[in-house]
């Protein structure tokens, strides 16, 4: 066997190097923490040696959780145990940052590493697809689709029931159906005439 050239040295150092940037992987959720907005996962990329052994990572910990957020306002979504997302790797350590949310240096000088991960979700396998995606508009769902909240252009639709608290402004109303308030038809209540009978139906 021939002893490697100093090209098959170098492209080893470098593959070895390459080996520990860590950028992104595809991962599974294993506990939420509502409360710090973090997750515990497990990733679905084992690592692979140099001599073809695969190697199992350990849970990562205490991966902030990215909601959709800016300013006073914010969308989240009840993150389960089984959840698919992606986890990506901070360049440098976030450790204080995290903690304190301050501006300093890197209190350890680790690098692209398991330890500094964002957990992204929404992104699924094929097997774990979302299905009947709309096309024309956008669409705040359950994920079989037996409520939502459709946006298109010009038109909202809303399937499912609607509990509101609060003040309710209203431009126009039609409905095609009976509205029933405090137990009294719209469409079918009578009123006491001053005879003392009752009145016919609305029409």
């Amino acid at each position: 066997m021939k002893d490697p050239n100093l090209t098959q040295v170098l492209e080893t150092a470098f593959d070895d190097e390459k080996a520990k940037i860590h950028t992104a992987l595809p991962c599974r959720v294993l506990k939420f923490n509502a409360q710090d907005n973090t997750v515990q996962v497990e990733f679905m990329i084992n690592e692979l040696s140099r001599d073809g052994v695969s190697i199992e990572l350990p849970p990562a910990d205490d991966v902030p959780v990215q909601f959709f957020r800016g300013g006073d306002f914010v969308v989240t979504t009840p993150i389960k145990k089984g959840d698919f997302g992606l986890c990506i790797f901070s360049e440098r350590c976030i450790d204080t940052w995290f903690a304190m949310a301050k501006k300093q240096e890197p209190p350890d000088a680790r690098m692209h590493d398991y330890s500094d991960g964002f957990f992204l979700t929404g992104f699924s396998p094929r097997p774990s697809a979302v299905k009947d995606v709309d096309l024309d508009g956008v669409c705040l769902r359950t994920l079989d689709k037996s409520t939502y909240l459709k946006l298109t252009k010009g038109t909202i639709f809303i399937n499912g029931n609607i509990q509101h608290q609060g003040n309710y402004q209203l431009s126009g109303i039609m409905t095609n159906n009976d509205t029933v308030s405090s137990g009294v038809s719209l469409k079918n209540h009578t009123h006491k005439g001053d005879s003392g009978g009752t009145t016919s139906k609305p029409k």
